[in-house]
This record gives structure tokens, sequence and C-alpha cells, in this order.
């Protein structure tokens, strides 16, 4: 069995992303940066190839106020107490 390696795109690919939702503090799925906007062209930009790729975002903490994508594109927020 091959050990598990780091893979240098898909990790610059997350934290691409990271930064991206701790600026506006919201948890999207999609960037409005050009080339950049879904998972697998985060992934591709940063030089990965990948036959298939999932993505789930998720920040949890008491106090803490999430904003969930709902239908329609209408957010819904919540905050955990």
């Amino acid at each position: 069995m091959e050990a598990l390696k780091v893979n240098k795109p898909l990790q610059s690919a997350a934290r691409d992303h990271a930064k991206y939702i701790a600026g506006i503090n919201r948890l999207p799925h999609t960037q409005p940066t050009k080339a950049k906007e879904r998972a697998r062209q985060r992934v591709e930009h940063y030089g990965g190839k990948m036959q298939g790729i999932g993505e789930n975002t998720a920040f949890i903490g008491i106090g803490s106020r999430m904003i969930y994508p709902g239908r329609n594109g209408a957010d819904t927020p919540c905050t955990l107490t």
C-alpha cells in the first residue's frame, strides 16, 4: 500500500478558498475570481489534475454567526448558542 502524500495543488486550492471565505465571512462554494469560481477550477489553477472532486465547507463554534446558502440564492443566517 502506498503512503499518503501531500497534494500541493489541492492544498493550495483549499488555502485559496479558505482565505476567500475568511475575507467575506460567509461559506460559499464559489468565488467570483475568474478561472477559480468552482473547486475543480481552483485545483486546476494550481496545477492539479483530478478525475473527480468534491468540496464541503463548514465552520461551527458557540456564538458563531453562520450563513447557509438557501434555495434560489437566498441566504439564511443562523446563530449558534
